[in-house]
């Protein structure tokens, strides 16, 4: 009897042990649509936090992208048009996966994309492993939609132009 209590309580050490060493996004459920947003807090290249919760009365347009992503930044200028079109409804903000700032700024000097939507390069709080998880993300570029009551609306991977201005189009006519 004192064997199998020792056996059962080094298996439990073990499974203990392997739960923290496997990715954390295996334990998680994604967001769906229609949950509450999850509030995180990120850092821009300035040095500016970014808090979700903060952010009040806008649908918000969610970006997940890298700095190795080509058809991210095929998205960048229909990002800035948006924008400019619908100004202080929406806020769009760009995750980024890597931080790699100086060469990101290169490409987007190079291609002449301006980029006057939000940034965030690094989180607080929680890992952009665990954030991207709870997104649900399924590659680069990647969307997640929300409304200005903070609920989840749409999320999708790629670059669709027409996909997209056709959700953001829907979303602001309500």
């Amino acid at each position: 009897m004192k064997n199998c209590h020792l056996y059962l309580r080094s298996m439990l050490k073990l499974l203990l042990l392997l739960s923290m060493l496997l990715p954390i996004h295996i334990f998680s459920q994604p967001l769906l649509i229609g949950d509450k947003q999850y509030d995180f807090s990120g850092v821009d290249k300035i040095g500016d936090t970014i808090k979700l919760s903060e952010i009040n009365n806008k649908v918000i347009l969610l970006q997940f992208t890298a700095t190795f992503c080509a058809p991210c930044y095929e998205v960048y200028p229909q990002l800035n048009d948006l924008e400019q079109q619908y100004g202080e409804k929406i806020e769009i903000i760009l995750i980024h996966y890597d931080e790699e700032i100086g060469k990101w700024n290169s490409i987007m000097s190079r291609r002449q994309i301006p980029s006057n939507f939000k940034s965030i390069w690094y989180t607080i709080g929680v890992s952009k492993e665990k954030l991207f998880s709870i997104y649900g993300y399924e590659g680069f570029p990647y969307f997640v939609l929300i409304d200005e009551n903070k609920y989840l609306v749409d999320k999708w991977f790629g670059n669709y132009p027409k996909k997209l201005n056709r959700k953001i189009r829907r979303i602001m006519k309500t």
